[in-house]
């Protein structure tokens, strides 16, 4: 069954709420990590403020590419993780912006504890319904395609090539402080 394509646009102050209610939630669990892995590009923002609440100044970086276009994958997640330093007995927080398939987080987890993490946790802003990933913390649950103050400029001219301008602007609409950027930065 084909699902309806619907969007999600939050304000950067919308995510910053979102991050806290994230850090709340790790703070109640008493949860202790020795660092913070990033997924790129989507978890950079979030893992640095997430970081920065939690106190944890270990910030490392794992790379993925999953998505083509929204509801479009690759046939499986690309991981790079050369770069991401010693891990053996560490407990690890890995922060994403969102699980949609879980797929990415599911090959990260299992990537993390071949090579002797100790523990490894997921955080992310948003989770879909159908998401096979073990998320340990999330603050929001949608079923629409989310367009990240982070990626918006490239996400907008990606939907309005995929012949999606009047649903997009649609939801710009109510969201007055992002269709200023929209006109000012993405205009085509």
């Amino acid at each position: 069954m084909k699902r309806v394509f619907k969007l999600e646009i939050p304000t950067i102050s919308e995510i910053y709420d979102y991050i806290v209610d994230l850090a709340d939630k790790i703070l109640e669990k008493k949860a202790y990590y020795d660092l913070i892995l990033a997924v790129a590009r989507g978890g950079l923002i979030p893992a640095r403020i997430l970081g920065d609440l939690l106190k944890i100044s270990d910030i490392r970086v794992i790379y993925s590419r999953y998505y083509r276009s929204p509801y479009e994958t690759l046939e499986k997640p690309v991981i790079e993780a050369k770069d991401i330093g010693g891990i053996r007995g560490k407990s690890i927080l890995v922060v994403d912006d969102v699980a949609d398939t879980g797929d990415t987080l599911n090959e990260i987890k299992k990537y993390l504890i071949s090579n002797g993490a100790k523990n490894v946790d997921i955080a992310v802003i948003y989770i879909k319904p159908w998401n096979k990933a073990k998320v340990n913390y999330f603050s929001r649950e949608t079923d629409a395609w989310i367009i990240f103050p982070w990626e918006f400029v490239e996400t907008c001219i990606q939907l309005i090539r995929e012949g999606k301008k009047e649903i997009l602007l649609n939801e710009l609409s109510k969201k007055p402080e992002m269709l200023k950027i929209f006109e000012k930065f993405v205009s085509i």
